[in-house]
């Protein structure tokens, strides 16, 4: 479970493959789901700390899209960067 926190809010979309998954455990205490067009989950969460959730979400690969906050957006959009050089 990602740690409890108030803070940022959080919001991140999973795909139908992967929302089977989501809907099957709790993993925020602050957590909502909304169910997405074609089987898809929106979570929403609060967050003190993003590190913890960026790599949560990077595990999920293309099966998850951080919809807010921009700040997580650009962190993963760097790391990506990164990883695109170190494995071209």
């Amino acid at each position: 479970m990602l740690w409890q926190a108030p803070g940022c809010g959080v919001r991140i979309q999973f795909d139908a493959a992967a929302a089977f998954y989501i809907r099957e455990r709790r993993w925020h205490p602050s957590q909502t789901l909304k169910d997405l067009p074609a089987g898809g989950v929106e979570m929403s969460m609060r967050l003190s700390d993003l590190e913890e959730v960026e790599r949560w979400v990077l595990s999920w690969g293309t099966h998850a899209t951080v919809m807010e906050p921009v700040k997580l957006q650009a962190s993963l959009h760097g790391t990506i960067e990164q990883l695109g050089r170190r494995y071209p």
